[in-house]
């Protein structure tokens, strides 16, 4: 019995080491056109075989992000971020080891606007040093609801079962 375990843990082990070998990493950094790192932008591992999702990313401060680990293949990086062009590399091939990309540029999107309107609408919620204002005409629940349903809704305001306000705790 005592053996057959020491032989299942080896073997395991053996098995272990063998699927951990074969795992590597791909990192890089993303900059917009200026040399500027761009934060927060989704960078997203695709396979190659079938585009389909492998994992996500998203840049730190100083634009770099790291895939750990990946699994051997071959696949494409896609960055993606509101406002810039969307970035697909050329397919790249991991086996086993760790992938430096070379640096990713992102262009700013060009578009030149026809026409625009605007259009003012208040908050549902505004919070003042002295107050805390809600609008109803803003509120979702007041196209069909009651004045219970858009208190209930409200900061600091609590509607029980039994239709009893309270706010902040106190009755009344």
């Amino acid at each position: 019995m005592k053996n057959s375990f020491l032989l299942f843990i080896f073997l395991f082990s053996g098995f272990v080491n063998t699927v951990l070998a074969r795992t590597g990493g791909i990192s890089g950094k993303v900059f917009d056109q200026t040399g500027k790192p761009v934060s927060f932008a989704s960078v997203i591992l695709l396979k190659a075989a079938d585009s389909s999702l492998v994992k996500t990313e998203i840049t730190d401060d100083k634009g770099a992000y790291q895939f750990t680990p990946v699994a051997d293949g071959a696949f494409f990086v896609k960055a993606v971020l509101f406002g810039y062009d969307t970035y697909i590399s050329s397919q790249l091939t991991i086996s086993g080891s760790n992938v430096v990309l070379p640096d990713i540029t992102m262009f700013q999107k060009v578009s030149d606007l026809k026409e625009a309107t605007l259009r003012a609408q208040k908050p549902f919620i505004e919070v003042h040093s002295d107050k805390v204002v809600v609008n109803v005409e803003n509120s979702i629940v007041s196209a069909g609801g009651s004045v219970l349903d858009v208190l209930s809704h409200s900061p600091g305001v609590t509607v029980d079962q039994n239709d009893n306000v309270s706010l902040k705790g106190k009755q009344g």
